[in-house]
């Protein structure tokens, strides 16, 4: 567990070209509500940065904005909560 609120990630890969490039560091809140639309740090076998898709139940399917370059939940299919680390909230570089 986190206890810090808030956490800084660096983007690796294309998979969320447009809106970050690979190197960009962000910004995340630890502590948040998953929702449709938000862009999260979720752990599969490694930390990734993901759109959320959708929210149904316990899942939550996570795309990246670049399909051709992501590996998703098209691969890997739903993560659950307790997967996601932090909720994106702004870009520092």
């Amino acid at each position: 567990m986190k206890l810090w609120p808030v956490g800084l990630y660096r983007v690796a890969g294309e998979s969320m070209r447009p809106t970050y490039a690979p190197g960009d560091v962000l910004v995340g809140l630890r502590w948040f509500r998953a929702r449709t639309g938000q862009v999260v740090v979720a752990h599969h076998e490694r930390p990734l940065i993901k759109r959320i898709k959708s929210v149904s139940g316990r899942n939550i399917w996570l795309v990246g904005d670049n399909p051709a370059a992501s590996t998703d939940s098209r691969q890997f299919g739903p993560v659950v909560r307790h997967q996601l680390e932090a909720k994106i909230i702004g870009k520092l570089s």
